[in-house]
């Protein structure tokens, strides 16, 4: 897929910063996402079982991994931060979307 063929073709590499890790084999470094799979093909995803349900859709194949996570940074003008009252060093709630005062950095 193309996202698979960005991302191993370095198309990220700027956008990634490399994390150590410890592994069974010594230290290493997680810098590439390790979910999307080149050597698996359409044909083997569709023979994978469902997992939680037993007519169910989601499968080891297209479910999230266990090690899924996520991270978003804001970057706001004064003027905005100034009218959704956001301080500097908050950050931001789900929903509903809302500024929150980090009382944990001391900013």
């Amino acid at each position: 897929s193309s996202g698979i063929n960005a991302e191993y073709g370095g198309r990220f590499a700027d956008e990634i910063a490399p994390v150590p890790i410890k592994t069974k084999k010594g230290p290493g470094e997680m810098s590439v996402d390790e979910h999307p799979r080149v050597d698996v093909t359409p044909a083997q995803m569709a023979k994978l079982p469902p997992v939680f349900k037993k007519n169910g859709v989601v499968t080891a194949g297209n479910a999230s991994g266990i090690c899924d996570g996520a991270g978003m940074i804001l970057v706001a003008s004064e003027a905005a931060c100034t009218a959704h009252k956001c301080e500097r060093g908050s950050h931001c709630s789900r929903s509903p979307p809302r500024c929150i005062r980090n009382e944990n950095n001391g900013q």
